[in-house]
């Protein structure tokens, strides 16, 4: 009996990448395939790329790079890239990396199993990197029978129409593109039906879901179809875009229980000139009227954020402007990073790019107030009760379970497995490092063993 064909994936950079790796995996089960948990057992070696930064991409070449030596010992192991660089660099990524068989860009992972048959029917490199925005199948996620989940990614859109300086988005990930919410309902039920009990909605800029819908459901009210889904216990999403915010968002964060009280609210800058370069469309004062308006709306929300250090141009002031505005709103955790050059981007055509050690030594200082902050917000829910949702085995300790509260921050707690998929009331114990731990005081509702 012939032996599966097995797939060795690794997966970088955000969550919408980790979303298309579950849809490569799904699609290839489909077809037959295993999953190797080394690259050494693998028939195919993939890695599901990012290019956001260039440090990201150069990542991808460097890991393409090793598996050359694997592909030497064994003619017939095929290696590929998917994702965000592979959509950027397509043919081109060819002559770059010896050996290389396939080329699947962000819109074309529907394709990935014809590629790899017509790479093996031919002898010949496959390349597909085309943005297709009339094929619904961008959308598809299989479900994969072999394995049953607490938490999903839902994708309720592709791409953006913003055209910030920095950011490369619009070029591997194309125009924006909403999915028509009876889909998303669908497959939301359908996860559920699985067993799932709390969906994350994934966009580029979910604010703007729905825009190309004529009179047609926001994404204010998607996320009420989505929380009135029966069985579903928690909504999330992830990212929006401050230009965008609409209050019918807030109203539905604070009249709908499902929706969990977290929202990524990425400011890149706290300089209004700044964002005047960075082409971010909202001033200083308008996100702190939007972060205004969530907080009193929904006490407690925790909020995060991104920040971008030493874009071209950025003063000691403009720096500054950035360390006040993390002092005052005090956000929850906080993605930062120096400013990363990228191909194409028209930030490549500002003046005034400051030295590599200029975005480094500010990124530092970002960084340490920014974790000052959250350590204090950390060790404040010491001694509180918190819902949390059992996701699985920790992987700090032996049988302990993992869960996140409401407000997104995971919790280690003893606990045996059965609870998986349950909620249970923990005293929050201990303030770890970047999460918590705790112990059940009580049970929500249905928690009990299966």
């Amino acid at each position: 009996m012939t032996r599966p064909q097995k797939v060795y994936l690794e997966t970088h950079g955000c969550q919408m990448n980790v979303r298309d790796s579950e849809t490569i995996l799904g699609l290839l089960e489909q077809h037959g395939w295993g999953f190797a948990s080394e690259p050494e057992t693998a028939d195919l070696i993939l890695i599901n790329t990012c290019s956001v930064r260039d440090r990201a991409e150069q990542k991808t070449y460097s890991e393409l790079g090793k598996y050359r030596l694997l592909k030497s010992r064994n003619p017939e192991l095929l290696v590929g890239m998917a994702g965000c660089v592979a959509q950027q660099a397509g043919a081109e990524a060819l002559a770059r990396v010896k050996g290389l068989d396939l080329v699947c860009g962000t819109h074309n992972i529907h394709e990935l199993p014809g590629m790899i048959g017509e790479r093996r029917a031919t002898g010949h490199p496959v390349v597909r990197a085309n943005f297709t925005y009339d094929d619904e199948r961008i959308f598809q996620s299989p479900v994969r029978p072999s394995e049953r989940k607490v938490t999903a990614f839902v994708n309720v859109s592709i791409g953006c129409d913003h055209q910030c300086t920095y950011c490369i988005v619009p070029a591997t990930r194309g125009s924006e593109m909403s999915r028509r919410p009876e889909d998303i309902l669908a497959e939301v039920r359908g996860l559920v039906e699985q067993g799932v009990r709390e969906v994350t909605l994934l966009g580029q800029n979910v604010n703007s879901y729905g825009k190309q819908f004529a009179g047609g459901t926001g994404f204010g009210g998607l996320l009420r179809l989505v929380a009135a889904v029966e069985g579903l216990e928690r909504v999330r999403f992830t990212t929006s875009h401050p230009a965008d915010v609409q209050r019918d968002l807030v109203e539905v964060m604070a009249a709908e229980p499902k929706v969990m009280p977290h929202i990524h609210l990425p400011v890149q800058s706290g300089s209004d000139r700044v964002l005047r370069r960075m082409k971010r469309e909202y001033s200083r004062e308008r996100y702190l009227e939007v972060v205004g308006w969530f907080r009193e709306a929904v006490p407690g929300i925790a909020i995060t954020t991104d920040i971008i250090t030493g874009f071209p141009g950025e003063t000691d002031a403009d720096f500054e402007a950035t360390i006040s505005l993390v002092e005052e709103v005090r956000f929850d955790s906080l993605f930062s990073f120096a400013y990363s050059p990228r191909p194409g981007t028209p930030a490549l055509k500002l003046d005034r790019e400051l030295p590599p050690e200029v975005g480094a030594e500010r990124l530092q200082r970002v960084q340490k107030l920014a974790a000052e902050i959250a350590d204090e917000k950390l060790a404040a829910m010491v001694g509180s009760g918190q819902p949390v949702l059992f996701e699985g085995p920790s992987r700090q300790a032996e049988n302990e379970l993992m869960g996140r509260t409401p407000s997104n921050i995971a919790v280690n707690v003893p606990a045996p497995l059965w609870r998986t998929g349950r909620t249970s009331t923990v005293r929050i114990t201990q303030k770890m490092a970047h999460t918590l731990r705790g112990e059940i005081t009580g049970a929500g509702e249905g928690d009990q063993a299966a």
